[in-house]
């Protein structure tokens, strides 16, 4: 990958930030009061993906991204959202 982020004219350490970033995502996604959070920044990393990938015209290369894009709006309809309690 950094091979890749160099061709791509990323910055040298840009690796570290992805990585980190991704591994923010699926610690959110791992627990359901932040999962709402994990699936916006997991479709922000998704979308950054798709236009990285695009403007490289690696166009098939991006299907996986635009999937798991597509995947997360159901994905959010099954976040638990609490109900107001009416004592």
């Amino acid at each position: 990958m950094r091979e890749a982020y160099a061709r791509w004219e990323f910055p040298p350490r840009f690796y570290l930030v992805a990585g980190l970033l991704e591994v923010t995502a699926a610690a959110f996604l791992a627990m359901p009061e932040m999962r709402l959070w994990g699936i916006a920044l997991a479709g922000l990393i998704a979308f950054g993906a798709v236009v990285t990938l695009f403007n490289q015209r690696r166009y098939l290369s991006a299907v996986p991204a635009i999937i798991l894009m597509v995947a997360l709006f159901p994905a959010s309809l099954a976040v638990p959202y609490e109900t107001p309690q009416v004592h």
